[in-house]
């Protein structure tokens, strides 16, 4: 941990359209007060894909912002505005966490993939026969990820409409999963 984080204010928050049902905060307090990350502050802040490149940069020229969790619609429309995407996220275009860093760049990653097989391994789930996926999003496609890491056999997607389908046949493809 980087103990300069602990002292003075610092902020994160979670970024989407809609976010006011969000969980995010609630837990994240949780953990900073777990840590004993005084001063860090977690809230929710609407915001849609034409408002992001704005955020970023208030974020930014406020200084005390630490990163920040994307939720839909932006974690696919915040790539092109990061100076460094993690490889997980690059694999699939898909960025749920930000981080500004104290050199003046913004780092995406993907903690959805590591997440998701986590939660299953956490439950004594080591592999899968199948599965099944709901959606076609960002986070449709990082969960075909974490399955090809632990499905054996057939995911099926459901999804709205021939187009979407065809996105996630091509998603399974391109991550290995039947």
């Amino acid at each position: 941990m980087n103990t300069h984080h602990s002292r003075g204010r610092r902020r994160a928050a979670v970024l989407g359209s809609p976010v006011e049902h969000s969980l995010s905060p609630v837990l994240h307090r949780a953990a900073y007060a777990e840590l004993g990350l005084d001063g860090w502050e977690y809230g929710r802040r609407e915001t849609d894909e034409a408002a992001l490149p704005g955020r970023l940069e208030e974020c930014e020229a406020q200084g005390d912002w630490a990163g920040l969790s994307l939720t839909m619609p932006l974690k696919r429309a915040v790539i092109p505005l990061l100076d460094e995407v993690g490889e997980v996220a690059a694999s699939v275009e898909a960025v749920n966490t930000v981080v500004f860093t104290e050199d003046g760049r913004r780092v995406g990653d993907n903690t959805d993939v590591p997440g998701m097989v986590a939660a299953l391994r956490e439950r004594g789930v080591e592999r899968v026969d199948s599965a099944a996926v709901l959606g076609a999003g960002a986070t449709a496609s990082s969960a075909l990820a974490a399955l090809a890491r632990v499905c054996d056999g057939e995911v099926t997607a459901y999804v709205r409409g021939a187009a979407r389908a065809g996105e996630m046949r091509e998603w399974g493809r391109r991550l290995g999963v039947a």
